[in-house]
């Protein structure tokens, strides 16, 4: 009875160093995952910053032109063309017959 109970003692030892050991070793994982998340995030914020940044100058030529009197004096005829010509594609209302007879 004695030699029994000390290899279930051992059993549950051995039991008891594995579940210690993955505890440990999930512990680490997770430290790692959120480790590499946060450095993850930390350097795309930093990378679209320095993009936004460089695009800036872009971004004040863009207005610049838009609102240049030669892009105005342009876009006038422009938008009244399109209007035209996509009016002139519309669909006209058109009746479908839901009778189903032959």
């Amino acid at each position: 009875a004695e030699l029994s109970a000390s290899r279930a003692h051992g059993r549950d030892y051995a039991a008891f160093c594995r579940a210690a050991l993955f505890f440990w070793f999930s512990g680490h994982l997770l430290k790692f995952l959120v480790l590499a998340c946060h450095w993850l995030i930390t350097n795309l914020s930093i990378l679209a910053l320095l993009l936004l940044k460089t695009l800036k100058p872009v971004f004040t030529l863009c207005a610049k032109v838009a609102k240049s009197e030669v892009v105005r004096k342009v876009s006038v005829p422009v938008k009244k063309t399109l209007t035209v010509v996509l009016k002139s594609l519309e669909i006209r209302n058109t009746r479908i017959s839901t009778n189903m007879a032959p």
